[in-house]
This record gives C-alpha cells, sequence and structure tokens, in this order.
C-alpha cells in the first residue's frame, strides 16, 4: 500500500493540467494558486492554441471556464474528448449557465464547479481526474 501511495505521490507531481479560460483576472488567481501543487500548467485562450498543445501534450486534465465561452465551449470539450479520449475536463461555471454544465456532464465532463468555488476542493477533483485518466489506460 505504501508502494501505491509513493506511485501515485510520484505521478501526481506530473500532473499536466490544460486551463482553458477567457477571462484574465480569474484565470491569473487561480494560476497562481494551483502553480503551489506542482502542475505543469498549460494556458489556452483561442480555439487554435487548443489543437495545438493536444498535438504536442499529453494533458491530463482540463479546467474549461464556460461561464465566458458559452456553446463555444461545449464545442471545445467535444474537441478535446475527440483528440484525446482520456484527457478529463472540469467545467467551470456560473450558476446562470447550468443549461451548459449539464450538457457538457452528458458530452463527457469529469465534474463541474459554479462560481465561486472553494479551491482546495478543485484541487481534490483534479487529483480525483488525475487517478481516474490512469484508472483508464
Amino acid at each position: 500500500m505504501l508502494y501505491i501511495n509513493n506511485l501515485f505521490c510520484e505521478h501526481y507531481m506530473n500532473i499536466t493540467l490544460l486551463i482553458i479560460d477567457q477571462d484574465n483576472p480569474f484565470r491569473n488567481n487561480l494560476i497562481g494558486r494551483l502553480h503551489h501543487e506542482n502542475y505543469k500548467i498549460l494556458l489556452a485562450v483561442r480555439q487554435e492554441d487548443i489543437k495545438q498543445i493536444l498535438d504536442k501534450e499529453d494533458i491530463d486534465v482540463v479546467l474549461l471556464n464556460l461561464d465566458k465561452t458559452n456553446r463555444e465551449g461545449l464545442m471545445i470539450l467535444k474537441q478535446i474528448k475527440t483528440e484525446s479520449p482520456l484527457t478529463e475536463i472540469i467545467i467551470i461555471n456560473s450558476s446562470k449557465h447550468i443549461a451548459l454544465s449539464i450538457e457538457g456532464m452528458k458530452l463527457g465532463a469529469f465534474d463541474d464547479f459554479f462560481l465561486p468555488f472553494d479551491v482546495e476542493s478543485l484541487i481534490q477533483r483534479i487529483k480525483d481526474a488525475f487517478l481516474h485518466k490512469l484508472s483508464k489506460k
């Protein structure tokens, strides 16, 4: 059991996280907090950036902010699930767009968080999503 925990800790340090968010202040605050978790953090704002990143990197978890992208965000979710089916996606959204979150979950998102949220809870779900991805390999 100790070996498994050490193995997880070793892998956990290598989580590659893609943040897709058009809200600069929110994104910068989130990055600042997640940087302390030793994730490899990549950023994308435009759909073209996402394609390039997916072609070059093995993304473990995506944080996708639907609050600003609306329906375009759902197309991005579909794109990621098509090009990188093992990648887990956590939706970030406001409660005024709950229908988008529901649709995103139906399209294969791992979880959703409504603004405002507890960052510690998000960090735990990132770990859960990473473990879920590992279990699918």
